[in-house]
């Protein structure tokens, strides 16, 4: 199979950080988490999305699974 067929046939995939986004604690307090998850062309997650509380974690594991996984990493996610 040639490489156009091929490239056809697979799904556009790339690991997305975003955010931050609000949600509570365990103690109710409002704090920033960063989602991380591998998504479609339409920025859909296609699996585990990663929620974390620190910027820099969230960063690093967005790289690591782009890097991992050889895709596209789209950094949305800016630090609080």
């Amino acid at each position: 199979m040639n490489r156009i067929a091929q490239s056809t046939n697979q799904a556009f995939r790339a690991v997305f950080f975003r955010g931050p986004e609000s949600t509570r604690n365990k103690e109710g307090d409002e704090v920033p988490v960063w989602n991380v998850f591998l998504g479609d062309e339409h920025g859909e997650p296609v699996r585990t999305v990663y929620g974390i509380y620190d910027f820099k974690k969230a960063e690093s594991l967005a790289k690591v699974m782009s890097s991992d996984r050889n895709v596209e990493l789209i950094h949305e996610a800016q630090p609080a």
